[in-house]
């Protein structure tokens, strides 16, 4: 069964044994790091969390509308590791939006902060151990589409991985490589059905959403403009840096993934402005309450209807 439970009807919290969209513990790719966050997590957990939600720069405070919160800052999770980003709380939060049971990330950590692609991933192998059945990505993006302007949405159709790395820095064993080699054959990321909800969805609402293609880069530099020109060449939409890793690790442990960006700076190679990481939180902020609508209204759409498969 993989349709969202309404809050009176939820499941007892699982158990590694029996985790992430009906795989048991043994067909997940081995992490015994992720093994032991987990435990920890479960004997402390009262809520069994259906969806995954990962909260980018400056969307942290769609945390704070979660119902029901039993909240867990990273530091205090053994070996979590902590985000050291401008705009990313450093919160594990369980509850209830639009009373579906959810677990929220608020906040995430980069390649940028001297983490490595283990360490980054490494949260979503525990939300996959935690038993949820779909993860919804969100990051603050660039911009590399003429026709965006600052403050839309746009659903991540696909995206390039820019940021030379291989998928298991951390090991092949341990990261599951011969899934992530599965999932380069062409098939989709990003779940066509979900896109279709939001922008059905986003119609209704008069909110401006697109579908783009999004540029991961490792950073932590902004880009020059001559990478702008390049990326956007290679059919980019939108540039940031992060979700790639997150996504390449949530297609190893079956879990399907919506990612939404927002547009916080237009990138215009032959107009430059200088970036600035306070700024771009303000944008990700102002657009904030739109996303949180088309969450929710999603969200409630899809409980106990089938549609989360």
């Amino acid at each position: 069964m993989n349709d969202f439970v309404p809050s009176d009807q939820e499941p007892e919290v699982s158990s590694l044994a029996t985790a992430s969209h009906g795989r048991t513990r043994e067909e997940l790719p081995r992490d015994d790091r992720a093994d032991v966050m987990a435990a920890w997590l479960q004997e402390r957990m009262t809520i069994q969390p259906q969806v995954g939600l990962i909260l980018g720069s400056g969307l942290g405070n769609l945390g704070t509308r979660i119902e029901d919160a039993e909240r867990f800052p990273f530091g205090d999770i053994p070996d979590w590791p902590v985000s050291t980003a401008v705009g990313h709380e450093g919160n594990l939060i369980l509850g209830h939006l639009a009373d579906v049971p959810v677990v929220a990330l608020q906040g995430r950590i980069h390649l940028y902060e001297g983490y490595s692609w283990g360490d980054v991933v490494r949260p979503v192998k525990v939300l996959a151990r935690l038993g949820i059945r779909g993860l919804v990505v969100s990051n603050a993006a660039g911009g590399l589409n003429p026709q965006f302007r600052c403050g839309d949405l746009m659903l991540i159709s696909g995206h390039l991985n820019l940021m030379f790395r291989a998928a298991s820095a951390d090991g092949a064993k341990n990261a599951g490589f011969s899934g992530a080699l599965g999932q380069a054959g062409g098939m989709p990321l990003y779940h066509e059905g979900w896109m279709g909800q939001w922008e059905r969805l986003a119609r209704r609402e008069n909110v401006v959403l697109h579908r783009g293609v999004y540029a991961g880069v490792s950073g932590p530099n902004y880009e020059t403009r001559a990478e702008y020109r390049a990326f956007r060449r290679l059919g980019a939409d939108a540039v940031g840096m992060s979700t790639v890793p997150e996504v390449c690790t949530a297609a190893t442990h079956g879990l399907p993934v919506l990612g939404i960006s927002v547009v916080t700076n237009e990138a215009k190679p032959d107009a430059p402005t200088i970036n600035d990481a306070n700024e771009v939180i303000a944008e990700a902020q102002a657009a904030e309450g739109r996303l949180q609508r088309l969450l929710h209204l999603w969200l409630r759409e899809n409980r106990g209807s089938g549609g989360f498969r």
